[in-house]
């Protein structure tokens, strides 16, 4: 099964790494996509699904983390 951003780019690629060192473990997720990136006027990703009522949490909780680095 692809996600989304698999099947609208023409371009596939999946890159999955994990990464124990001194007591962490990381997780990076990378993953083609077509270009195109929606913001609210606020400069907020926001989803590209029809009912963005009930989508877009993830790209909520990767802002929250993104800012804490």
């Amino acid at each position: 099964m692809q996600g989304e951003a698999l099947q609208k780019s023409d371009e596939k690629h999946l890159d999955i790494r994990l990464k124990y060192e001194r007591g962490i473990l990381y997780l990076s997720i990378y993953n083609s996509f077509d270009g195109v990136v929606y913001k609210s006027s606020n400069s907020k990703f926001k989803t590209r699904k029809r009912d963005d009522v009930k989508h877009g949490y993830g790209l909520q909780s990767v802002e929250r983390v993104v800012k804490k680095i």
